[in-house]
């Protein structure tokens, strides 16, 4: 994590963070699993109809933040 808003306590610049897919107005988006559908067309950086993560940041909010365990981070010195 580079940084963070002001707002934003769940984690700090330092952490090791993995964002997931922002929701799409869809059935499982809905009920809070934006990681799952059934449907034909669906949205997931870097897989289909949005811009992938290869790029130096990336901005999301925070809700689609995951905070890596300092143990399990392979730059770990834990």
């Amino acid at each position: 994590m580079e940084a963070v808003g002001p707002n934003v306590t769940e984690v700090k610049p330092g952490d090791y963070v993995v964002a997931t897919c922002p929701p799409s107005k869809r059935f499982y988006d809905l009920i809070g699993t934006n990681d799952m559908t059934t449907d034909d067309t669906y949205y997931e950086r870097g897989i289909t109809c949005r811009h992938g993560y290869l790029t130096e940041y990336h901005v999301d909010d925070i809700e689609f933040i995951v905070k890596v365990p300092q143990g399990l981070s392979m730059w770990s010195t834990a």
